[in-house]
């Protein structure tokens, strides 16, 4: 392997198209709130608890579903600037001494993501940044980087443009580069206001632009809409994260046919629809709308392919029954279209609300009454459900 600044994994000598990553996670940042050297206006903003270990765990899962990505897995790298409250020393040999992510170490380490991407049109890339971010103008959202508001005079140095980094990521220097990209921007999109009198000020990580050469499908992935907030607690990772992850490990995908054959995948269609749904669920438990998600530049129709599966991915479903009464002598009966028996769902007697992980697919339910003596009587008709990840939620209607 190369001894390139960050990178963990390294087969781009082999000849064959590739996803090449970078992932960067900022939790402690010497010169905000809560350290012993932090700026005399620090603009609100303060440490953080789980970027850092949010990437180290998306490294893993990558680095396990390499061979299944698509393409699979080429080159990874990682920085991480790290909180005390983060275990990721925890996480395996390859995830120690990683370096800072510092505007030094963020910089040289994207022009050698960029360069590895810029030989093959079939290739890759995904960028992921969890940290601090500011929402400057509509369109308009820097990252801070660990060294933030290290420099007098120079406020929004130590950053990088979001916009600015997908336009270095098309230059006419670079007519071969990867044509599939993601950026991910796991980051709060606050609107600070005492920083509005630098709002066309530019951010000091800055690429240089040239003409694009753009026949990319590039999307950028927002954890949060303009001005809202990302959630995460101490010690664990980010909320938006913990979607991220579990989509990556195959809790997410959809089924494409082609001729007379069909496989599973992840697709950034799905990715979004599945996220999107966890989104709506959290605000729902949480009574008010905490969570948001933002797409730019995405187009729909395109069914970019992030990973393969073995199979359908699980769904956790949960089956309940009205009238209320009736669970009692009520067993829900869970069969595929050919009559075959879900895989994974319990037999009575179960306990109530009936729960299990089903694989993705079509199913016919039923119920069986399992006390007929029963006063009065229950029955339900036989229906075809659609059980799509992330949960499925669905209520038994019995007649009398």
């Amino acid at each position: 392997m190369r001894n390139d600044l960050g990178l963990i994994f390294d087969e781009n000598h082999i000849d064959r198209p590739g996803l090449h990553a970078i992932l960067i996670g900022v939790s402690s940042y010497p010169y905000l709130n809560g350290s012993d050297h932090a700026a005399d206006e620090t603009y609100g903003l303060g440490q953080l608890a789980s970027p850092a270990l949010t990437v180290v765990e998306l490294a893993d899962v990558l680095l396990k579903q390499a061979a299944s990505m698509r393409p699979a897995l080429k080159t990874l790298r990682l920085l991480a600037s790290p909180s005390s409250d983060e275990p990721i020393g925890q996480q395996g040999t390859a995830f120690k001494n990683l370096p800072a992510a510092h505007l030094k170490n963020v910089m040289r380490a994207i022009f050698d993501w960029r360069n590895d991407a810029s030989f093959r049109m079939d290739d890759a890339t995904l960028f992921y940044f969890a940290g601090h971010g500011i929402q400057r103008t509509g369109g308009d959202v820097v990252l801070l980087l660990e060294d933030f508001l290290q420099n007098v005079g120079a406020v929004l140095g130590n950053t990088v443009d979001v916009m600015n980094l997908r336009d270095f990521m098309a230059n006419e220097s670079a007519p071969q580069i990867a044509r599939k990209q993601l950026y991910v921007i796991d980051a709060c999109r606050s609107t600070v206001g005492k920083l509005r009198k630098y709002i066309v000020a530019p951010a000091a990580g800055l690429f240089d632009v040239e003409a694009p050469v753009d026949g990319r499908t590039a999307p950028i992935l927002y954890a949060a809409g303009a001005g809202e907030k990302t959630y995460g607690a101490p010690g664990q990772i980010s909320v938006f994260g913990k979607d991220f992850k579990a989509c990556l490990e195959g809790r997410a995908g959809e089924r494409l046919v082609e001729g007379t054959s069909s496989s599973w995948v992840l697709t950034m269609n799905e990715l979004v629809r599945v996220i999107s749904s966890n989104v709506q669920d959290f605000n729902k438990a949480a009574g008010a709308k905490l969570r948001s998600l933002e797409v730019d530049k995405f187009n729909a129709a395109e069914r970019t392919e992030i990973r393969g599966l073995n199979g359908p991915p699980l769904v956790s479903c949960q089956f309940h029954v009205n009238p209320e009464a009736a669970h009692k002598i009520t067993a829900p009966i869970l069969r595929r279209p050919n009559n075959a028996a879900a895989p994974g769902f319990p037999a009575p007697p179960i306990q109530y609300p009936y729960a299990c992980d089903l694989p993705a697919g079509s199913y016919l339910i039923s119920a069986v009454v399992t006390d007929m003596n029963q006063n009065p009587k229950f029955a339900h008709v036989e229906e075809i459900v659609e059980i799509r990840p992330p949960s499925f939620n669905y209520t038994l209607e019995m007649s009398r």
